[in-house]
């Protein structure tokens, strides 16, 4: 029987990378020296392994617990930390000078095909079979890129030395930051990455259910907390687990499949509560969540990226109700003290600090339920079970008034938008609103069978809406008392009610574990969603109205999308949506397989000049976009081509955040034909998949595909090995002839452009500075770059030309990139055209103009600013004009010559780029698994190795070649 080894069961440490240093026992990024970033993890690391100290493993888990309190001391002690890093640094760099003793140089490659992987640079190892995650990569050198912090995930094989002291320790240059990955997105349970931190665990449901009107209106802040009626037991065997929980369809209504609405979904799922999750709030920004329960435990959660921020002490009794300040730097919850009626408290925390919070006793000697936060921030109102509800000033912590509003416990209190009245309701089945200053009674509403649950008002103050323990959604008119509509939908008790920011819907909740959306112009349900794993205790409504946070039950955090998902499928039949940026909102996903008609005001030939756009975070500005559209000839019909194309890519993203070129494999939503043959590029593929979204304004932080593009972007970052002090490499040696390092800094800068952020900043620029330090002497690029010191392989064009766009994309982006070696690359280009200036050939000594060779040539020396009156392109742009595209599957050619005929313009790009846009718009593919996306099984480059994936992208590139980069004359 096998070993048990805790390490690896418990904090994702496989046998070859132990003993395993400080920094990957607290599973941080290498060299962090952010001392919350160390407390947090320790103590996350820490709280897990205690769950394993009363069992059989009791032992092991106290010697571990001893390894990370020892590593938590050392870490947090400067001048510890210092001299433990000052060791780790000097044995790695021996360790690294003796695992690569001097050699002879190694032979030159073949001429072609182009662009091999480098054997020498300790490459990632060969790709998993298809739908199994790649693991991390292999060490190679000498120091991370950055004493910073990291994102980098750590590699899972490795060469073992038999000095455990120093394995450990070049074990550490790659566990960058394992474990701060844990808000890496999992599709459902088929959990494909690599070892992570057991908690919080986050899953990705792939299913979507309904349809409904997309939620974006004006922004409006929603202020209020309430408190949820008392959870049954945690310990009830009849509530389902998080994994019993499943994500059933709820067929849409007819009048919503009638009237094109979005569909919604499931998007995320986020565990941490040990018990029943009492309460939810967004932050007025809308980038983050906070949930309190009866495990006494506050957390904050960042949406975007689906991850725990961190954790607030300080309660010792349920968090009943939390909520955000307006100006968003409190976070306030109300508790039960001690666990012990009679002893509630207001606690409040600074957000981006945490530590203890400040206590405001409330409601001595009763019982409190429920509170709300007024707009001003400066009051809190607490409703108690005596029927009271007592006003707080914030401020002087002085409790102003107590005002006896119900005959029973109040059950959630809310004000309005404008801090004039405050509405409550009870178990007395009443609704009441009066003036906050005085408690003088303004309106009574009768009507519910029972107690009043939840309650809200809508974002204008002349509606409210509340919930019932007799299971119906009412509405009510605020000036005159009236009952406008009492709804029936739920199967038991409504918990929680919302109106959307703009008012024109309502979210509820309840112990039948359904999330309804209902119309409130005419009150009427649009549809409802099932499956949620329970009882819901609360929900939350981000301030654009477009996705809903709920407490369960069952101890879940759910997101739940009321836009369409990332990479939802489509369903036949439904063209009911406009194009982003042509129509409609630009933070709203649409139905990326549905039709759009063209734009009528979208010109099909240019008509006015291009903006001045000089780098990339211009040209992912909607409004530039879609002026670079109408300028360059693009139109209705070739955006919604590409949306097809983003559906397809996102549909077929693996369950660990990256793409594999055989795109076939578990967890895919549909099944496509014709894989690549190339399994070993993941880098390549996931840098390849990635450019399209960026293209079309999709970021980690924005547009309907942002979660894909973040995961993509995090296991890039993961996937860098450092070499030297300032530069990683991406390069898989095992991929052939992709050129994945020039692929990888291309997404990188695009990323950079759009999110500047420090980590991708560090991995880009790491990225651009590898491409500079392996330069040739003669101004090129070899396939297989060599370290410094060793005999470089020749120069070839792709691998040239390949890393000058990685080059200019860096420039675009504002990375450093040196002049002089541009200077370099461009005597190189010149050394390489042919003596009659018919073009380039495909490898040195040849005396033939390739074509795809002269378009990679011309193409890399317009970013090396040569001017485009040259004879050999002129003699180009004559030929293509002529002869149009190349159709027959040439979709690489296709891309850069449709790059270079658009800084040409005039009327060879006309002819060029329109027929190029038909021949592609008639060929995607319109049905079946591989609706969206291209193939052609022809022997060009990149179609057979790259298969069905590579020949998407491509296409969807060439389709957005109107507005990717930013005009060349303009720079």
């Amino acid at each position: 029987m096998a070993t048990f080894d805790p390490y690896r069961k418990w904090l994702g440490i496989p046998s070859e990378e132990q003993p395993a240093d400080h920094y990957r026992l607290l599973g941080i990024g290498l060299f962090e020296s952010d001392p919350d970033v160390i407390a947090n993890a320790a103590d996350r690391q820490m709280m897990h392994v205690r769950s394993f100290q009363g069992g059989r493993y009791a032992a092991l888990s106290q010697r571990i617990l001893n390894e990370l309190s020892a590593a938590r001391v050392c870490l947090l002690d400067p001048q510890q930390r210092a001299a433990y890093d000052a060791k780790l640094k000097a044995t790695l760099t021996a360790h690294f000078a003796a695992a690569h003793p001097a050699g002879p140089p190694a032979s030159p490659p073949p001429a072609s095909p182009p662009l091999a992987q480098p054997a020498s640079f300790g490459a990632p190892p060969a790709s998993p079979p298809s739908g199994a995650a790649p693991p991390p990569p292999q060490p190679a050198p000498v120091v991370p890129i950055s004493t910073g912090r990291s994102a980098t995930r750590p590699p899972s094989t490795r060469r073992r030395n038999n000095d455990w002291h120093v394995a450990m320790l070049v074990l550490g240059v790659l566990a960058v930051g394992a474990l701060t990955l844990t808000f890496l997105l999992a599709t459902g349970t088929n959990d494909q990455r690599p070892p992570n931190n057991p908690q919080p665990r986050v899953d990705r449901p792939v299913d979507v259910s309904g349809r409904f009107r997309p939620l974006d209106r004006p922004r409006t802040r929603s202020r209020t907390a309430r408190s949820r009626r008392p959870s049954v037991p945690a310990d009830d065997a009849s509530a389902p687990s998080p994994r019993q929980a499943e994500f059933s369809r709820a067929a849409p209504s007819q009048e919503a499949a009638d009237s094109g609405e979005l569909r919604h979904g499931e998007m995320l799922t986020l565990h941490g509560h040990s018990g029943p999750v009492r309460s939810a709030a967004f932050s007025p920004n809308g980038m983050f969540a906070a949930t309190g329960g009866d495990d006494t435990s506050l957390r904050l959660w960042d949406i975007a990226a689906g991850r725990e921020l961190r954790q607030f002490p300080g309660a010792d009794g349920a968090v009943l109700a939390v909520a955000f300040s307006p100006d968003e730097r409190s976070l306030l919850a109300l508790t039960e003290q001690g666990g012990e009626p009679g002893h509630g408290a207001i606690l409040s925390w600074v957000v981006g600090i945490g530590g203890d919070p400040t206590p405001l006793s409330v409601a001595k000697g009763q019982r409190v339920s429920c509170f709300a936060i007024a707009p001003d921030g400066q009051h809190a109102a607490v409703g108690c079970d005596d029927g009271t509800i007592r006003l707080v000033d914030l401020t002087s912590q002085a409790e102003l008034h107590a005002f006896p509003v119900h005959a029973g416990a109040v059950r959630g209190v809310v004000f309005s938008p404008n801090g004039s009245l405050l509405v409550s309701c009870g178990d007395d089945g009443e609704i009441v609103a009066v003036t906050p200053n005085t408690g003088d009674e303004v309106r009574r509403f009768s009507g519910h069978d029972g107690a009043v649950c939840a309650i809200a008002v809508a974002p204008d103050g002349n509606t409210v809406v509340s919930g019932g323990r007799d299971r119906t959604v009412r509405f009510w008119r605020l000036d005159s008392g009236e009952q406008r509509a009492e709804l029936y939908g739920h199967d038991e008790e409504v918990n929680d009610v919302a109106f959307t920011p703009s008012g024109e819907h309502v979210v509820s909740v309840g112990q039948d574990g359904k999330l309804i959306v209902w119309h409130t112009d005419a009150p009427r349900k649009a549809f409802q969603f099932d499956g949620l794993g329970g009882p819901i205790q609360a929900v939350a409504l981000d301030p654009d109205g477009k996705h809903a946070v709920l407490s369960g039950h069952d101890g879940v955090v759910r997101l739940i999308g009321l836009a369409p998902p990332p990479g939802a499928p489509a369903e036949d039949g439904d063209d009911s949506h406009t194009l982003d940026f042509l129509a409609g909102d630009a933070g709203a996903a649409q139905d990326p397989h549905d039709a759009a008609e063209p734009d009528s005001e979208i010109p099909s030939e240019p008509r006015e000049p291009p903006p001045a756009i000089a780098n990339l975070a211009a040209c992912r500005d909607r409004s530039n976009r879609a002026a670079l559209l109408n300028h360059y000839g693009g139109d209705a019909e070739t955006e919604a081509a590409v949306q097809h194309a983003l559906a397809w890519l996102a549909e077929h993203q693996m369950p660990g955040g990256y793409w594999s070129f055989n795109h076939q494999g578990p967890g895919q939503a549909k099944r496509s034909a014709n894989p690549g043959t190339l399994e070993k590029a993941p880098n390549a593929a996931t840098a390849l998949a990635l450019l399209p979204f960026l293209g079309a304004g999709h970021s980690p932080r924005q547009g309907g595909y942002r979660r894909n593009v973040l995961e993509g972007a995090i296991f890039l970052r993961a996937r860098i090995v450092p070499v030297a002090p300032d530069g990683g490499t991406l390069y898989e040696r095992q991929a052939d002839s992709m050129p994945s390092h020039a692929m990888a800094t291309c997404t990188l800068s695009e990323l950079m452009a759009v999110t500047a952020d420090a980590q991708t900043l560090g991995a880009a620029q790491a990225a651009v500075n590898f491409i500079v330090n392996t330069q040739n002497p003669d101004g090129g690029w070899s396939r297989t770059p060599k370290p410094p010191g060793e005999q470089p392989d020749p120069s070839t064009l792709f691998a040239t030309a390949w890393n000058v766009s990685a080059l200019q994309t860096a420039r675009w982006a504002g990375l450093r990139v040196p002049e002089s070696q541009m200077k370099l690359a461009e005597a190189w280009f010149d050394n390489m055209l042919l003596p009659d200036e018919s073009g380039f050939p495909r490898r040195s000594g040849s005396s033939r103009a390739d074509p795809t060779a002269t378009a990679d040539g011309l193409l890399a020396q317009m970013y090396l600013g040569r001017q485009p009156n040259r004879p050999e392109l002129t003699r180009f742009v004559a030929t293509v004009a002529e002869n149009g595209p190349a159709t027959n599957g040439y979709f690489y050619r296709n891309l850069r010559t449709s790059q270079i005929l658009r800084e040409v313009g005039g009327q060879p790009w006309t002819t060029f780029s329109t027929a190029l846009r038909d021949h592609l718009l008639a060929t995607q593919a319109q049905s079946g698994p591989e609706r969206g996306s291209w193939y052609t099984d022809a022997e060009a480059w990149g179609n057979h190795e790259g298969g069905r994936l590579f020949c998407t992208a491509m296409a969807a590139l060439i389709l957005q070649t109107y507005y990717r980069h930013p005009p060349l004359d303009q720079q």
